[in-house]
């Protein structure tokens, strides 16, 4: 994301940016809060911050109990069977 969204970018790297690690495969409680990603304040994160501001983050979510919700802008619901992951079109890779 960080190439499409601010590719002038010289230090954005792993030294100010730390992320929450793959959930993929954790299991989050209900109501349990998970950071995904922080970053450290420099002048270039506080530009790709203003940038990013409106970026709509959308999670699917699998139960144990092989529930499925898919989450937009906070509201859930719940759907039929686990989300497809488009890994070339969401991430680009």
């Amino acid at each position: 994301m960080l190439q499409v969204v601010m590719p002038e970018a010289k230090k954005i790297d792993y030294s100010v940016i730390n992320t929450g690690g793959n959930i993929r495969n954790q299991m989050i409680t209900p109501g349990e809060t998970v950071n995904l990603i922080f970053l450290q304040w420099t002048p270039e994160t506080r530009v790709l911050e203003k940038r990013i501001r409106g970026i709509k983050i959308t999670l699917c979510y699998s139960s144990l109990l092989e529930e499925y919700w898919l989450i937009n802008e906070g509201v859930p619901s719940e759907i039929e069977e686990p989300c497809e992951i488009k890994m070339e079109e969401e991430f680009g890779f």
